[in-house]
């Protein structure tokens, strides 16, 4: 096409066919983008479950660590703790006078796990509806509210037993000798680094939720009929910084 000072122009065609593609590429790209990897997101925050939660860690050392299906199951923790009971327990004896007792079940890690699997299964089996696609969003919503109450909650138990002195509670001054040991041992563990709280377990299942929180979240945002390739039906055309259809008036 030729304009009135005699040069070349873009065939007002072509410039609005590029704008179209531009423009349901941009609206298309979060749901495409979940329905090609949110299978695998899926998957990946389930397996995170089976990575270490929480622990207790002495110089860097982990004395006491769990991962979150250990809380949906009641499973033995891991740690030295752990260790050393199976190192004495293969000696014929054992370090708590029996065998070392499963971590307390959560509700709130049931129901995170529960969340991250119906998620995962509707991935899966359920790839491009939109209802699916709504139902993922809420149990993402819901998995990441019940990560952030196991934080608070395990952390605090995490935090008070780390401090806890050998013994049974705090020693009077009339417990005699033993009330002298257990005060010495409390003056001992505040000169040791203990650190308690989460591990890269639970930060990587967070963050797998929230990703599939805001996924999901901005493919919800999106109309379904940007997805098939088909220009916008109202509203929005053309982007801004594109030509309007019709192109310029012919010269005279």
């Amino acid at each position: 096409m030729v304009d009135a000072a005699g040069g070349q122009t873009t065939p007002v065609t072509a410039r609005r066919g590029v704008a179209g593609r531009v423009y349901r590429h941009h609206m298309a790209s979060k749901l495409e983008l979940w329905n090609k990897a949110g299978r695998f997101l899926s998957a990946a925050v389930v397996v995170a479950f089976f990575l270490p939660f929480f622990g207790i860690s002495c110089q860097g050392m982990d004395i006491v660590r769990f991962s979150g299906a250990d809380m949906v199951g009641g499973c033995k923790p891991g740690g030295m703790i752990a260790e050393a009971e199976g190192e004495i327990g293969k000696m014929g004896g054992s370090s708590y006078g029996g065998e070392m007792p499963g971590v307390e079940r959560k509700p709130l890690a049931m129901v995170a796990m529960g969340a991250a699997v119906l998620a995962c299964g509707l991935a899966w089996a359920m790839r491009g509806k939109r209802q699916a696609l709504l139902a993922t969003f809420a149990l993402a919503l819901v998995g990441t509210g019940a990560m952030v109450g196991l934080y608070v909650t395990i952390t605090g138990e995490l935090t008070d037993m780390a401090k806890k002195p050998p013994g049974s509670g705090a020693a009077s001054d009339d417990d005699g000798l033993a009330g002298g040991l257990e005060r010495e041992a409390s003056r001992e563990l505040e000169k040791i680094d203990v650190d308690a709280g989460a591990r890269f377990g639970f930060w990587l299942t967070s963050a797998g939720f929230i990703a599939i929180l805001v996924i999901t979240g901005l493919a919800l945002r999106e109309r379904p009929g940007a997805v098939a390739g088909a220009a916008p039906s109202s509203g929005g055309y053309p982007p801004p910084g594109y030509p309007p259809p019709g192109g310029p008036p012919p010269p005279a």
